[in-house]
């Protein structure tokens, strides 16, 4: 299932009735416990990348946390809109996110994305899957006046930066509220 409107019980019950609309063939290389993983994750992906931001043809993409469940799908959507995307993640996992169709890799470890990006080209879009005053500070630094910084962390103020606690959950729903 990618999509259900329905908020009642949703893809955590064992049975589930819905409109055909909603639903899509599993692809054949992917096993039903593989395919089913996917589903919340493609959804961020692609509402991210494809429904919200609309990323076009020949934009440059910087995916922040490139190389986890979210950044996988993101990096394959995003090339699929014909975008050129810089990966974001550790040296360990550069050739998984090259693999996937990433143009360039930066190396958090040794390499700040600010820094890679000094003197370069701006970018359309900064996708923040990590979280974190510091990551949507220098996505600013990086993006086109136009461009486009979408976290899917949630509030950066509150979530990425700190422990909640209760005092900072009733912040955090006041501030969704």
């Amino acid at each position: 299932m990618v999509y259900t409107p329905s908020k009642r019980n949703g893809p955590w019950a064992e049975y589930y009735c819905t409109h055909e609309d909603y639903l899509m063939h599993r692809p054949s290389y992917l096993t039903p416990q593989e395919a089913a993983a996917c589903a919340q994750a493609g959804l961020v992906a692609c509402s991210t990348i494809v429904q919200k931001d609309r990323l076009e043809t020949n934009q440059k993409c910087l995916i922040v946390g490139a190389s986890g469940g979210i950044g996988t799908l993101a990096i394959q959507m995003a090339k699929q809109c014909g975008a050129y995307v810089i990966a974001v993640c550790s040296e360990k996992n550069s050739s998984l996110v090259k693999s996937l169709g990433a143009d360039e890799v930066i190396d958090y470890t040794s390499t700040s994305f600010v820094d890679a990006f000094r003197n370069k080209t701006k970018l359309d879009l900064v996708v923040d899957l990590v979280g974190g005053r510091e990551i949507e500070k220098n996505a600013m630094k990086v993006l086109k006046k136009s461009g486009i910084f979408a976290t899917v962390v949630g509030p950066v103020q509150y979530i990425g930066d700190k422990y909640l606690g209760w005092i900072g959950l009733v912040k955090l729903f006041a501030y969704l509220g």
